[in-house]
């Protein structure tokens, strides 16, 4: 597997860029422990309602709103918190300032 080095911001916009596809992160969760996550962005099937939006949609915020496929459900990363991101076979770490 390739390893690259990217910012939180460039993390922020890979996530972003995947258009739906499946990508593998690690983050720190709120409660202090390591979370391992597959997920992928746009899935509409779990919502319960149509009309509430997730804090994680505001732009103001280090968040960002995925779907976990194994749990079936949604999840927020935080972007402050985040170690790494598996896309298409890259390893995408996250640093302050990258090189």
């Amino acid at each position: 597997m390739q390893n690259k080095s990217l910012s939180r911001v460039k993390a922020a916009q890979l996530m972003n860029s995947t258009n739906g596809k499946l990508f593998g992160a690690k983050y720190i969760k709120k409660d202090g422990t390591l979370r391992k996550i597959v997920c992928r962005t746009g899935v509409k099937k779990y919502r319960k309602t149509t009309h509430r939006k997730s804090f994680a949609n505001d732009t103001d915020n280090p968040y960002f709103l995925v779907c976990d496929m194994k749990k079936e459900s949604y999840r927020v990363i935080n972007l402050e918190t985040l170690f790494w991101i598996r896309f298409r076979g890259v390893q995408h770490n996250v640093i302050e300032k990258p090189n």
